[in-house]
């Protein structure tokens, strides 16, 4: 089986490799050995050797992969010559992405948006609709130390306290040390009973 396929696979690899010209669309270079010029010996006609001019390069060749549109593409064509790749265009510099479109008042993020609805629900005396959004802010940011200690705060009001000093705890692992947040963090575990 093995000496069937192999020589199927080695025709097909060399048919394959035969028929690639690397979609550049210049022909390889022929050398022309036809001995114009030369001699032919065992006749009676001999022909002068023509003398041998130094090699010049052949002139270069437009590519015809790239077609000029007039009106939509008034670059010349660009010149390629054998044996030498066509300059590739320098990539374009990445761009920063634009900044949010914000109006003045409005948040920058989502967490922001929910921390204001947050503030609101407290105001207004709702403890479980500021829990309960709290908790989706947490959901969208889950390592913001933030969050966690609003809910925490959030629990603590509403009086569940072992709920809150764990929630708490969670908020101080999310904190970089030394930072107000974790100090903050840290005072508040210590009202707690």
């Amino acid at each position: 089986m093995l000496t069937r396929v192999l020589p199927i696979l080695c025709f097909s690899l060399l048919s394959a490799c035969a028929g690639m010209d690397g979609g550049r669309g210049i022909p390889a270079p022929v050398e022309d050995r036809s001995g114009a010029g030369a001699a032919v010996q065992g006749s009676s006609v001999t022909t002068p050797a023509q003398p041998t001019q130094p090699a010049t390069p052949p002139a270069a060749r437009t590519n015809p992969a790239r077609s000029v549109v007039p009106g939509i593409d008034d670059l010349p064509p660009r010149t390629v010559a054998p044996g030498i790749p066509a300059p590739q265009p320098a990539p374009a510099p990445l761009e920063p992405a634009p900044a949010p479109m914000t109006m003045p008042g409005m948040p920058a993020t989502p967490e922001a948006a929910l921390l204001m609805e947050v503030d609101a629900a407290l105001a207004a005396g709702d403890l479980e609709r500021a829990a309960a959004v709290a908790e989706r802010a947490v959901r969208i940011a889950p390592r913001d130390a933030n969050l966690w200690y609003r809910l925490a705060s959030i629990r603590a009001r509403q009086g569940r306290t072992d709920e809150a000093a764990g929630i708490a705890r969670r908020a101080l692992s999310f904190a970089a040390p030394d930072t107000p947040v974790a100090r903050e963090i840290n005072d508040f575990l210590g009202t707690l009973p």
